[in-house]
């Protein structure tokens, strides 16, 4: 739901959380309860910078290995080639 803000002539600004159906032009003030004028503002629009808009574009995409790039990465442990005998699905710290 929205969060819409009214200002009340003693107290001040207020935020509301309303669904569009419900809202109305006026609403009581949470603490004086004297009916309060909805103030118009912009919408918030949340941006992000290339960077994090690359990262999270690119994470959504799977990535493609070669071969040996898969056999590579699955008998390894943080880039260390497991021992003769270990469980390579075990840490081993």
């Amino acid at each position: 739901m929205p969060i819409y803000r009214f200002e009340c002539p003693d107290c001040g600004a207020f935020e509301e959380r309303l669904s569009v159906n419900e809202l109305p032009s006026t609403l009581a003030c949470p603490i004086c309860k004297q009916m309060a004028k909805r103030i118009y503002t912009a919408p918030f629009v949340w941006s992000m910078g290339a960077a994090i808009r690359k990262r999270v574009t690119e994470s959504t995409q799977p990535k493609r290995m070669s071969r040996e790039e898969l056999t590579h990465s699955a008998h390894t442990h943080h880039g260390h080639a497991p021992k003769v005998g270990q469980r390579p699905w075990q840490v081993g710290h």
